[in-house]
C-alpha cells in the first residue's frame, strides 16, 4: 500500500493556513463537514492565479526598467532534471540607486543552441520593455 504524501503543494497549503487564521474564509472554503479540499483548487484556477501573479510581477519589473538609465541582459544555459537544455534569461538594471537583478524566464533550447536560435528566444523576452533598444 502506497503511503499518502503530506505535501499538498504550496497553493493548497497557503489556503489551509489562511483558513486557520480567517474564520470567514474557513467557513466558506471548508463549510461542508469532512470537506478536505477547497473547491477552488482546480488546476485551471491555480494556473490562472500563477499567470495573474506573473503579470503583476512583470508589470512591476517593466515599470522599474523603464525608469532605469541602463540595463544589461544575461543568458545562462542550464539542464533540467529531464536533461533538457534551457536558457535562463536575467536582466540587471539600476533602480532608485540600487542594482536589481530580475529573472525573466526559462526557454527550451534543447533542439537548437545556435546564435540565431538564442537571439530568437532572447529578443521576445525583451520586447515587452518599451525602451530596451535605447539602453
Amino acid at each position: 500500500m502506497m503511503k499518502e504524501s503530506l505535501n499538498r503543494g504550496n497553493y493548497r497549503d497557503q489556503l489551509r493556513c489562511f483558513a486557520e487564521i480567517n474564520s470567514v474564509f474557513a467557513s466558506r472554503s471548508f463549510a461542508k463537514e469532512g470537506l478536505k479540499q477547497f473547491p477552488g483548487v482546480s488546476s485551471t484556477i491555480q494556473n490562472d492565479l500563477i499567470q495573474a501573479i506573473g503579470n503583476v510581477i512583470s508589470d512591476e519589473i517593466r515599470s522599474e526598467v523603464d525608469k532605469a538609465p541602463f540595463m544589461s541582459v544575461q543568458a545562462y544555459k542550464t539542464t533540467d532534471c529531464a536533461m533538457h537544455t534551457q536558457l535562463l534569461i536575467i536582466i540587471r538594471y539600476v533602480y532608485e540607486d540600487k542594482t536589481c537583478r530580475r529573472f525573466l524566464r526559462f526557454c527550451e533550447v534543447s533542439d537548437d543552441k545556435s546564435g540565431t536560435r538564442l537571439a530568437d528566444v532572447i529578443a521576445p523576452a525583451l520586447n515587452s520593455f518599451s525602451n530596451t533598444i535605447d539602453k
